[in-house]
């Protein structure tokens, strides 16, 4: 994930720096944020994310993150290779 100005995400999402997931998402109203998936997550069955506090992690069927949270929230994922891109850090 990128992440931006730690006061800028507790007023999005309300979590702390660290803290950030997908299912901070739902505190995000205004739907500022986007979410972007890297299509080769997309080729997994679960996925597990910290549940808003990184003491933690569960595990959630990708299908069931998207059919049921993200249509419960309101909300799409835009997909995309990340691994075309140049990230300069060679």
């Amino acid at each position: 994930m990128r992440l931006c100005d730690e006061a800028k995400i507790e007023l999005v999402l309300k979590v702390k720096k660290g803290h950030v997931n997908p299912f901070a998402l739902v505190n995000d109203h205004e739907a500022r944020v986007k979410l972007v998936v890297d299509e080769n997550l997309m080729k997994l069955d679960y996925w597990a994310f910290h549940p808003i506090e990184n003491t933690a992690t569960v595990e959630i069927l990708r299908d069931d993150f998207i059919k049921i949270f993200l249509t419960h929230i309101n909300r799409n994922q835009t997909v995309v290779d990340l691994s075309s891109l140049d990230t300069g850090a060679d």
